[in-house]
């Protein structure tokens, strides 16, 4: 509990000791030992204040000049020709930013659309029109229809030791798709957003020699890869090409 002033004063008062000390003796206040008396603190303050004279140093005779001495060749050792190297500064991590959404389309479909990162995690009218339309064309009727209420986003959690390499997202979204197909039991997936995916998954060629991570296709699912929704509605001419890879896809 804290104490008021006045306790605390009563409190060091009883222990005996003193909350206050003056520099000089106040008028009319009884003769303390712990006061200076008044004329050791004019000395000390004038002490305190005396200007410092220091001597003026000594002129030196200045050196005849020299000639320039030729620079000799740089020696360089193993250990000097790798020091440029690791003195370089680390390199910013790529950041990858991703918000998916799992739709499923009849009984053997899953399509996997590419929403804008910072935008609401569910498809738009436009968006919803367009599907429908798509789907229609190949036989897949709306109420076949089947639209994850929450996105999958990436990254899950962000910090200084987190690991948020295009790696760890590829593992992290194939363990996604992995439980969708368990639980939807499809064996096609339509990818839409090829190039917001490109720098997560990469071709089963390059697994060995690129830093992303691990092929998207891993034999569980035939696989297609086309252009977003809301690509297709910003570029309409992106829709002939993405109909054709759908189709076949579904052949």
């Amino acid at each position: 509990m804290p104490l008021t002033e006045s306790q605390r004063l009563e409190y060091l008062q009883v222990l005996g000791i003193d909350s206050y000390f003056p520099r000089i003796q106040l008028p009319g206040a009884p003769v303390s030992d712990l006061v200076m008396p008044a004329p050791a603190i004019k000395e000390e303050l004038a002490a305190d204040n005396a200007p410092v004279h220091e001597p003026a140093p000594a002129l030196k005779e200045a050196p005849p000049p020299r000639p320039p001495a030729r620079p000799a060749a740089p020696q360089h050792s193993s250990a000097e020709t790798s020091a440029p190297v690791a003195a370089e500064k680390p390199r910013a991590r790529e950041e990858i930013r991703l918000q998916l959404l799992c739709i499923r389309a009849g009984a053997d479909l899953a399509i996997l659309n590419a929403l804008p990162h910072m935008g609401a995690g569910q498809l738009g009218a436009r968006h919803k029109a367009l599907l429908t339309s798509l789907l229609r064309a190949l036989g897949i009727g709306s109420e076949s229809i089947e639209v994850e209420s929450k996105p999958f986003t990436w990254p899950m959690v962000t910090g200084l030791h987190v690991d948020n390499s295009p790696r760890a997202a590829a593992t992290a979204l194939l363990a996604y798709l992995q439980q969708k197909q368990s639980d939807w039991s499809f064996g096609k997936l339509l990818v839409m957003g090829e190039n917001a995916l490109h720098p997560v998954f990469i071709s089963a060629d390059d697994a060995e020699e690129s830093p992303a991570g691990p092929a998207i296709d891993h034999g569980k699912w035939k696989l297609a890869q086309t252009r977003s929704l809301d690509e297709l509605l910003q570029h309409p001419e992106l829709k002939k090409e993405a109909w054709k890879r759908i189709r076949t896809l579904l052949s």
